[in-house]
């Protein structure tokens, strides 16, 4: 195996309260960025090896109901 190039992270946030820590294997360094599918965070493993790794957010269809208090379709 041998090692292509270096990676420089320059747009990293911190993470918020409650972010996780870990993910996996990986222990979660900041933000990468988040848009309307999850979060992208950096994470490093066991070996130092960095990667980014993508949360998905939770895609529970959310019906609403025609009546109120009924509980949905």
């Amino acid at each position: 195996m041998s090692r292509i190039g270096t990676v420089t992270v320059t747009d990293l946030d911190p993470l918020r309260p409650f972010d996780p820590e870990t993910i996996g294997p990986y222990h979660l360094l900041g933000r990468l960025g988040s848009g309307g599918m999850g979060e992208v965070y950096l994470g490093r493993d066991h070996r130092a090896r960095l990667a980014a790794v993508k949360v998905v957010h939770d895609a529970t269809p959310v019906i609403p109901s025609s009546e109120p208090g009924s509980p949905g379709r």
